[in-house]
């Protein structure tokens, strides 16, 4: 991941965002199952020509939207197990290259708790240490809701358990794996791929490791190299979390918009802030969550009056409106006549 490339990027970025390079992996690992990913990224409202531009980022809603549509098209409910035991390291730049230069699992580990949102804003893994168990564990959490079959996460521990074996030149076989799948998953498969049995329907996503293979020194260390990309993949993560305020409420604003009307607790809620700390900051930048929301209602209001055939009653509860009365004054404030009336100028227009 070069550092340059990285800041150019990250300067477009706004909300919740995933790493392209990891998308594009995605798409590489739906072709080995006969599916051209290209369709399915347009339908998802994500900008195909981006997957040529590595250091960019999707929008996590869209990227959720493809999970669902390369589920689908694949006819595999696991599909992202298959993607996490596919996905080369160096397809994730720096971090990739980070972690193939760990000098143990427990580097390993290390780094995917600090980075893993070079991957998907919305990720978090962290370690536990319950007193009973004699070794390591990760657990993986998303904000905001997750894939379909949790496929992202399901995605990352894969990934986490190839890595451990391939860096470590032979098996590891994990303590445990949990997941929170239903039970009606594929549960061989799933044992088969981390050689223990895998406990479904859990309250965590977590695979644990042995203490004695977390420390296990591994014979293709190279620790100048590591810190070299930790270095630079940490200063591309900064610049993701300095992102402005605004723009990340605005992205949250627009994902709550599809199951109805975003509230300020529950944004504050997905930033892990109090929704006074979070009226402030907005403040501080000259923004307020009442206008986003506004604005964001108007965008998506025009875009879906003059580009879909969805009824104005469809268009009214999809942007949060339990009245449609409420949406119908609402259009008035914005485009100054009616919503049927906008459509019909918008058509106009086109024509």
């Amino acid at each position: 991941m070069a550092a340059e490339a990285s800041e150019t990027v990250c300067t477009k970025v706004t909300g919740h965002s995933v790493l392209v390079s990891w998308v594009s992996s995605v798409c590489q690992t739906a072709r080995g199952y006969g599916v051209d990913p290209v369709p399915l990224l347009i339908a998802s409202g994500l900008d195909a020509r981006l997957l040529h531009i590595p250091d960019a980022r999707y929008p996590v809603a869209g990227v959720r939207r493809l999970w669902d549509g390369l589920i689908q098209a694949t006819g595999d409910p696991l599909f992202g197990l298959t993607v996490g035991k596919e996905i080369q390291a160096p397809a994730l730049q720096g971090l990739g290259l980070a972690m193939i230069s760990c000098g143990s699992l427990s580097d390993l580990m290390m780094i995917m708790v600090r980075y893993c949102k070079i991957i998907s804003t919305t990720m978090n893994i962290s370690f536990d240490h319950p007193p009973d168990l004699k070794g390591t564990k990760l657990v993986l959490r998303s904000d905001g809701g997750a894939e379909p079959m949790n496929s992202a996460r399901l995605a990352v521990l894969a990934f986490i358990y190839r890595q451990a074996c391939s860096l470590s030149q032979h098996l590891v076989r994990p303590l445990s794996v949990t997941l929170s799948l239903g039970v009606n998953s594929d549960a061989a498969r799933l044992d088969d791929y981390f050689r223990v049995p895998v406990n479904l329907g859990c309250e965590k996503d977590s695979i644990s490791f042995a203490y004695e293979d977390t420390i296990e020194p591994y014979a293709g260390a190279n620790r100048q190299l590591m810190d070299i990309n930790a270095a630079v993949v940490g200063r591309y993560l900064n610049r993701l979390n300095n992102m402005d305020i605004a723009d990340r409420v605005d992205m949250l604003i627009r994902e709550e918009l599809q199951t109805g009307e975003p509230r300020l607790c529950t944004v504050a809620d997905l930033l892990h802030l109090s929704p006074r700390t979070l009226q402030r900051r907005l403040r501080e930048e000259g923004h307020s969550f009442n206008g986003l929301l506004d604005k964001a209602r108007y965008e998506m209001a025009h875009d879906l009056l003059m580009h879909s055939d969805l009824s104005i009653t469809e268009i009214g509860f999809r942007l949060g409106f339990s009245d449609l009365s409420n949406f119908i004054r609402a259009c008035h404030r914005w485009f100054g006549c009616s919503p049927v009336k906008h459509r019909e100028n918008s058509l106009l227009i086109s024509v």
